[in-house]
């Protein structure tokens, strides 16, 4: 499968768009998931089944799961959940039961403290996040090799 972007002109916030999904030849089209722009890191999962995206909750990101034949907007629920910070760059694992992603963090004030962002790995089901990098430095874009 391929997967692209295209823009939501139904939305009046221009920053949302829609994954979408079609056959390496260019068949069978369908859309996914909706993402904004400034944050259109996805990954598939190793079976083409999910999708792990970043999604906003109350000024927060989590790294969701969306199963890619499911009706848009039904099947996401997010697995990662971190008060201090967001998650993102989703990569998943080659078995396909974890996701690595980088987590930020934020100070006493509420802002995202720049350039400290340490690894951690999930679950699919949320549970047993494992943090891998702790340091007063930038740790990120995590990806796993096969």
């Amino acid at each position: 499968h391929i997967l692209y972007l295209t823009p939501r002109p139904d939305i009046p916030t221009p920053d949302i768009y829609t994954v979408h999904v079609m056959g390496a030849d260019g068949q069978g089209s369908w859309p996914a998931a909706n993402v904004r722009a400034l944050d259109p890191r996805y990954a598939v999962s190793p079976d083409g089944r999910r999708l792990a995206t970043i999604r906003r909750e109350n000024r927060r990101q989590a790294i969701a799961l969306w199963n890619l034949r499911g009706e848009i907007g039904r099947s996401a629920r997010a697995i990662t959940s971190n008060p201090q910070g967001a998650a993102g760059y989703p990569s998943w694992s080659p078995g396909g039961g974890r996701i690595v992603y980088a987590s930020t963090y934020r100070d006493d004030a509420d802002v995202v403290v720049e350039g400290r962002s340490d690894i951690r790995v999930v679950n699919l089901n949320g549970l047993g996040v494992t943090e891998l990098t702790n340091s007063e430095h930038f740790d990120g874009m995590p990806a796993w090799s096969p």
